[in-house]
């Protein structure tokens, strides 16, 4: 008699937002439109950003 090897279901994995906490409804995510040069300062990233808004 031949037995049936038995696996445990497993959970869903997580995604990459659940993987770095962020399923917030707070969160607001922005896009660049026009390319940037990424090695602006964080203010001068932010300055472009809020020229757009």
């Amino acid at each position: 008699m031949r037995v049936q090897p038995t696996f445990a279901i497993q959970p869903p994995l997580p995604t990459v937002l659940e993987i770095l906490n962020l399923t917030s409804a707070a969160l607001k995510i922005f896009l660049a439109l026009d390319p940037c040069d990424m090695r602006k300062s964080f203010n001068g990233l932010h300055t472009l950003a809020a020229d757009q808004l």
